[in-house]
Formats: C-alpha cells, structure tokens, sequence
C-alpha cells in the first residue's frame, strides 16, 4: 500500500507544471520593479504564460531584455512558451515580469503575492520574498 502511494505521489509530481524561488526586487511607491522565478514543466507538452496579476499593481507586462550593439533594452511580449520537461528561468537582464507602478512600498523581507495564468495548467498562485 505505501509503494503505492509512494508511486502515485512521484507520478503526479513529475506531471505537473511547478513554480518556485519567486522572488521581487525591493522598490518605493508608484516605483517600477520585477518578478524573478522558475518554472518546473514536468509534462510532455508546452505550457504558456500569458498573464500574471497581483494587488501590489495593476499594470504587470511579461518582458524580455535584448542586446542591440553594445545596449541592453526591454521589450514586452503577449506570453512565452514553457517547453515540455524542461526548467525556464526568469531571471534580471532575461525574460521577466515588470510591475510598473507598485502600491506602496516593497521592503526587504516582506511578501507578494502573484497569480500567473498558464494556458494550460491555468492559475498558479505564487508568494515570492521582497528582496
């Protein structure tokens, strides 16, 4: 019997889209900042982010930094592509989240929620540390 639990936990573990290591820039009222993470996609099928909400702002873009000669810019995109069975890092000067205009101040140390929205998994809360 516990084989078998044991076998069915690992099995739905390894079939499911996971998100951790959130985390958010600190930044002052009406401030930009971002939101770091990484997505475990332990299907065998693509998953897409296309949206991410939050009551610390209510202007949130997925971005992308690029290189264009020697300067770094940012640009916002409709979604990206988590492939299957793989990790997908969002991460400073790389794919991110941008909060524009945060509600108060983010100290160090404080928490934030987030609600992403995959087109296949759908909403998964995330708590990310203020840092």
């Amino acid at each position: 019997m516990k084989i078998s639990i044991a076998l069915f936990l690992l099995l739905f573990i390894q079939g499911d889209l996971v998100v951790k290591d959130a985390w958010v820039r600190a930044t002052a009222n009406e401030m930009a900042t971002a939101l770091y993470f990484v997505v475990e996609n332990n299907t065998d099928r693509a998953d897409t982010l296309y949206a991410v909400t939050s009551s610390i702002s209510d202007e949130i873009e997925i971005h992308e930094s690029f290189m264009r000669g020697d300067m770094m810019g940012m640009r916002q995109i409709e979604y990206v592509v988590i492939p299957p069975n793989s990790t997908f890092e969002f991460k400073p000067k790389s794919f991110h989240i941008m909060i524009l205009e945060v509600n108060g101040d983010l100290e160090h140390g404080q928490k934030a929620e987030f609600t992403l929205m995959f087109k296949s998994r759908g909403e998964v809360k995330v708590t990310a540390l203020i840092r």
